[in-house]
């Protein structure tokens, strides 16, 4: 009704321009534009940096939808942020965003759309929900969440959870009436690490290969920088230099362990407004001495933080790279099944591994739990919108969320020393 009313005053541009169908079609165009010919034209709106074929098929929704309730339409575009731009004082929205017609690309999914559509109808009037199994998917993890959700009840050694899953495989499991993984035939060609989720859940015990753990191990460096930042960023360019999606860190925690055992910890954390990384850098340069490893959990991340940082502020580049250098993935002796135990579901999040091997550490204590959590929660008070006591208390639950990360990886780390001392000879080569 608001789009009826738009139109017949004569707006030229309408965002969120909606219709319903008399089949109950119900679809909402980003931004209609009107032509002097009257016709109207659709512009998506997308935040990521390329067109995708879902893009398409939604667009040839739309145009069949809006076309259905009797507006013309003439050309379809997508607009979705350039990956080249890069912020230079206030955004430049023009410069920001691409735009491509995709009218022809729309125009030949029609028909196809058409089918889709007039079967969804047919489901939506047959009376009792379909079958909401794998047979009507042809992506398990499109399928799998969902599943999921509706389904609460799946055991922990279902089939389901073994890690890096795929259709094929779980319909082979399912024509064999093979529901839990310890069902799974000792010749069925499982993944490496799949057969090692599955070994682990027979034993009932951890499968650890301490010989090559020790032999990970063996790499570091005293002193042992245990490092995590916590990141702002997005489609829009925080900072200037910055280029979307970039993370710009306001935070991170830094434990020493030194080889007499003695334990420091560091911290920084922006409380002003502004762009946090020089006074981070600074801190940085003299938290973070020029030797010892630098140990973090998926170690990408931070070493793309830092070189991104190093093209921004190349008095910093030296040390930076440095890092970059002595950087050690904690997250990989899990991840190459150097341990592995089948409460980690076939993951080697730490959020994951941290309670099974250290179940002490928990964060579930903790206000804040997760790092999309604590970027929201940063970026309100740097806006003004969380102010005084609020804010206070926000800066302590990002402390002591950031704390954890780190100090949970000491303790894993502890937790692999041990298990390493288990491995022939493996006492000689791990003192001093």
């Amino acid at each position: 009704r608001d789009t009826e009313k738009a139109v017949a005053a004569g707006e030229t541009t309408i965002f969120q321009a909606s219709v319903l169908t008399s089949r109950r079609l119900y679809s909402r165009a980003d931004v209609f534009t009107s032509n002097e010919d009257g016709t109207w034209d659709i512009h998506e709106v997308k935040s990521g940096t390329k067109i995708r074929t879902e893009h398409l098929n939604d667009l040839a929704f739309q145009k069949m939808a809006m076309e259905e309730s009797g507006y013309r339409i003439g050309r379809v575009h997508i607009v979705h942020i350039s990956p080249f731009y890069v912020r230079k004082g206030d955004i430049d929205a023009e410069a920001l965003f691409l735009r491509t017609d995709v009218t022809g690309d729309v125009a030949r999914l029609a028909a196809r759309t058409k089918r889709n559509v007039d079967r969804a109808l047919e489901l939506v009037a047959g009376g009792p929900c379909p079958d909401d199994g794998y047979r009507h998917c042809g992506n398990y993890y499109a399928w799998r969440d969902i599943y999921r959700r509706l389904h609460p009840e799946i055991p922990s050694d279902s089939v389901l959870n073994l890690c890096r899953l795929d259709m094929d495989q779980l319909r082979q499991f399912m024509a064999s009436g093979i529901k839990h993984m310890p069902e799974i035939p000792a010749d069925f060609p499982l993944k490496p690490a799949q057969a090692q989720q599955v070994a682990a859940l027979r034993s009932g015990a951890p499968l650890a290969k301490p010989i090559k753990i020790d032999a990970s191990l063996r790499k570091l460096r005293f002193p042992l920088y245990f490092f995590d930042y916590e990141t702002v960023g997005g489609g829009i360019p925080p900072y200037d230099g910055m280029r979307p999606y970039q993370q710009a860190p306001f935070q991170y925690s830094l434990h020493i362990l030194q080889a007499d055992g003695q334990l420091e910890h560091r911290e920084f954390l922006a409380t002003t407004a502004g762009n946090p990384m020089p006074a981070l850098l600074r801190q940085l340069s003299r938290d973070i001495g020029a030797k010892g490893s630098v140990i973090s959990w998926n170690k990408g991340f931070e070493m793309g933080v830092n070189t991104m940082m190093a093209k921004l502020y190349p008095d910093h580049a030296t040390h930076l790279r440095s890092i970059n250098k002595r950087m050690y993935d904690l997250m990989e002796i899990f991840a190459g099944g150097l341990y592995a135990d089948w409460r980690f579901m076939g993951s080697a999040s730490i959020k994951k591994v941290l309670p099974v091997v250290v179940p002490d550490l928990k964060y579930s204590d903790l206000e804040i739990q997760e790092g999309g959590t604590a970027q929201r929660q940063w970026e309100r008070c740097s806006k003004g919108e969380i102010t005084g006591a609020d804010a206070q208390k926000v800066y302590s639950d990002l402390l002591a969320y950031c704390g954890q990360d780190t100090l949970a990886m000491v303790r894993i780390y502890e937790f692999l020393k041990t298990t390493a001392r288990t491995a022939p000879g493996a006492q000689l080569s791990l003192l001093g």
